[in-house]
């Protein structure tokens, strides 16, 4: 690629799209150099900056969130603490709640970018594929879109909502400006241009709103710039920008490289996400840097390409990883943390799954990063509700590391699920005082459904195999004869009465349709009666008219007398025929 072509790149695109996308990191360097030397007007002059003249608060690695997501972008909290995350690249958006478990995977058909939650607990979600921002309620369930719905925003970058007016602004990063709705929806107005002036923007990429100061924080991307408003988008003033000395895309004059998202907590600390630099600049009011989180890296706590940050009110502060695939957490200060589920990292074998294999074994290899697998209780180990038919731990990869390896039946825990759609497993189980929780989506090929005792119920759900061709079986594929069978509920056992096997014939009767001897269509009161006059679960070989449940066989009596004509005989006392 030359120079001349990454400098298009990046007239059209934004650094993190083109970055996720593959271009060399060389070239996108090349063709930024060519913008900052093009002719063109001189940057709003910004705070001048300086040295700091405080120390940066301290800042504890945590835990990285790795699975179920491959391009973690957007970060939101909500008033309980919930976190919302957008994933363009598999069309989801996920919800964590504070103590680490994964709640909610809401799926999309299109690519969700940007994330907000009002006061109310509405989520506003939008997507880059089709421009629309859509309000859910708490329950997922879609209220309405902004503005006209889809094409409302060429690229809906970030959303940020007022809790006091409910207004809502969303950043238009492809159309270089903000747009400003009321809280039914309906467009305001809006504010900003292309350019590089005082409230023009090239490619903006986030917006925060400071309820503290009043202000607007916008992360004007290509302008290597925040930018601040007023609530009516009134430019106040701007922080970083260019030093307007030619040089590379990385220039250490730069304060800011490529700022994406921002928060601004309590103490009015600025939190900004350099995606070039892979690291979380802090600034104090005064937009000076006084330290940061994070450095570049594809280790626990290192970032590549931060797109997002977001902080709880915990003090735990989220950082959004995307060419890591990662979501880190770091506590701020003096922070507190709730976590009581442990983020465990889950690979599934085999991926992608084919019925049609025979192979019904779906084995999922677990770590728990700064624990001992060891100490999982092996019992305890559940992957979408299914219990584990066996685990046991060692080192599959060899990377002298241990994993615990759980087993699982394959065909339970995919059944029902469509295929060729991801399926998300869920794994979880106790740790010490602990439990952890994992996930990862597993592809599910086409297979074709096997009946082999062709009683309607495929194989892996049918738990009775074996029953007649054609006879009438409940969910689980099981028949009257398998459900209460003459010898007794298991071969080695009896009724302890008559009476006990006919109360099983009248309780499952409910559930399925049986047959007669000759093979017909038979009513429940016929099938009562049936069993009442049979020998099962009788010890002596007697039968009294008292064993007999009598409004059953009276119905069926009764039914038989209108449809024959004939009454049954008495053939001794105390019997029936």
């Amino acid at each position: 690629m030359s120079a001349e072509e990454a400098a298009t790149i990046l007239r059209a695109e934004p650094w993190w799209r083109a970055a996720r996308i593959g271009w060399p990191r060389a070239a996108l360097a090349a063709g930024a150099m060519l913008l900052l030397l093009a002719p063109g007007p001189a940057l709003a002059q910004c705070l001048p900056g300086g040295l700091a003249t405080q120390p940066p608060p301290a800042a504890t690695f945590l835990r990285s969130y790795r699975a179920d997501f491959r391009g973690p972008t957007r970060l939101a909290v909500d008033a309980r603490d919930n976190l919302y995350m957008t994933d363009p690249e598999t069309g989801t958006v996920l919800v964590r709640a504070a103590n680490g478990r994964l709640t909610a995977r809401r799926e999309h058909t299109g690519r969700p970018v940007s994330v907000a939650v009002d006061a109310a607990g509405r989520v506003y979600v939008g997507d880059a594929e089709n421009g629309a921002i859509t309000v859910y309620d708490t329950d997922w369930a879609p209220l309405f879109q902004l503005g006209r719905g889809p094409g409302e925003a060429t690229l809906p970058g970030d959303i940020a909502i007022d809790p006091e007016t409910g207004r809502v602004y969303v950043v238009d990063s492809a159309q270089h400006l903000i747009k400003i709705y009321s809280p039914r929806g309906a467009l305001l107005h809006s504010f900003g241009s292309p350019g590089a002036l005082e409230g023009q923007f090239n490619f903006p990429a986030a917006i925060f709103l400071d309820t503290a100061s009043g202000v607007l924080l916008v992360s004007d991307q290509l302008n290597f710039r925040l930018q601040a408003f007023d609530l009516d988008g009134g430019y106040l003033y701007c922080i970083g920008g260019s030093s307007g000395s030619p040089g590379s895309f990385f220039q250490g004059s730069r304060p800011l490289h490529v700022p994406q998202g921002l928060w601004v907590d309590a103490d009015g600390l600025i939190y900004v996400a350099d995606a070039s630099e892979g690291r979380v600049r802090i600034l104090d009011r005064d937009g000076i840097e006084i330290g940061h989180v994070g450095e570049f890296g594809a280790g626990p706590g290192q970032l590549s390409i931060p797109m997002d940050v977001a902080m709880d009110g915990y003090g735990r502060l989220f950082v959004a990883a995307s060419n890591n695939s990662r979501l880190e957490v770091f506590g701020i200060a003096e922070f507190g943390d709730p976590e009581t589920i442990l983020p465990a990292q889950i690979s599934l074998l085999p991926d992608p799954f084919d019925p049609d294999t025979g192979d019904s074994v779906l084995t999922a290899v677990v770590t728990v990063p700064g624990y001992r697998v060891a100490d999982i209780d092996t019992g305890s180990v559940v992957a979408n509700g299914h219990w584990s038919t066996g685990a046991a731990v060692g080192d599959s990869n060899g990377d002298l590391l241990l994993e615990l390896h759980a087993e699982f039946d394959a065909l339970a825990v995919t059944a029902g699920h469509p295929a060729g759609e991801p399926l998300p497993v869920v794994v979880s189980g106790t740790l010490g005082a602990m439990r952890f929780e994992g996930s990862a989506l597993l592809e599910v090929l086409a297979g074709t459904p096997v009946d082999q005792d062709q009683d309607g119920v495929d194989d892996h759900r049918d738990q009775c195999p074996g029953s007649a061709a054609g006879s009438p079986v409940d969910a689980s594929g099981c028949s009257l004869e398998q459900r209460c069978p003459c010898q007794g509920p298991l071969p080695e056992e009896n009724w302890e009465n008559h009476e006990q096997y006919v109360s099983c014939v009248a309780s499952v009767s409910r559930e399925i349709p049986g047959e007669d001897a000759a093979g017909g269509s038979s009513s429940r009161a016929e099938l009562i009666a049936s069993a009442a006059r049979s020998a099962c679960g009788k010890k002596d070989g007697k039968h009294t008219a008292a064993a007999i449940d009598g409004r059953a066989w009276h119905r069926a009596v009764s039914k038989r007398y209108w449809r024959t004509g004939k009454r049954p005989g008495r053939a001794a006392a105390g019997t029936w025929t």
